[in-house]
């Protein structure tokens, strides 16, 4: 699967975005640990390969799993809130609700891809 990816005619970040977006969606179905034993032993080795940031991709990855948890139509963030909130909500107002929430997860999505610094750098201070 690794030599697949990395076979492909695309660029190493647009692959990398696709990664990311597959993992909202399939947070939109499963839990956070089925996607991570499905997909991280691809995309780790390919990320490797392409000579990018692992905390960096970590970032990336946790922030795209917290989206999908968030993400309609089997969200798990959103029978929570469901669970949790007053009676006569419906699921409806719950994924109107989370609207923003989502639209503000992608909007940290595109600055770490963007702007990796915001991650690597304070990891890199950390260890000084």
């Amino acid at each position: 699967m690794v030599d697949v990816v990395l076979g492909l005619d695309i660029s190493n970040e647009a692959i990398v975005f696709m990664m990311i977006m597959l993992v909202v969606f399939m947070g939109m179905f499963m839990g956070p640990l089925p996607i991570m034993l499905i997909t991280l032993p691809i995309f780790v080795p390919v990320v490797q390969q392409f000579g990018m940031d692992l905390i960096w991709f970590a970032a990336l990855f946790l922030v795209a799993i917290e989206t999908g948890a968030t993400s309609p139509p089997f969200g798990a963030a959103l029978f929570v809130m469901k669970a949790v909130a007053p009676k006569g909500t419906t699921m409806g107002d719950i994924y109107r609700a989370a609207v923003p929430f989502i639209l503000l997860d992608f909007l940290a999505i595109l600055l770490i891809f963007f702007i990796p610094g915001l991650v690597t750098v304070p990891v890199g201070l950390m260890f000084r």
